[in-house]
């Protein structure tokens, strides 16, 4: 499901419509904790990359 969630993100980023485009960020968002629940760390970082976060953690 994270790398559901972060491929339909890089989806909606894609859209001309703004109301689709809103909804990356949660979806990016809800695959990042996923992913770092799972030990996921390639989809982690594409999230994290996705979103311009830093990696949380040691």
């Amino acid at each position: 499901m994270a790398r559901l969630r972060l491929d339909e993100a890089r989806a909606r980023l894609r859209s001309a419509s703004p109301g689709v485009r809103a909804a990356a960020d949660g979806l990016a968002r809800i695959a990042l904790t996923t992913a770092e629940e799972l030990g996921m760390a390639a989809v982690a970082r594409d999230c994290r990359e996705l979103l311009r976060v830093p990696p949380t953690g040691p």
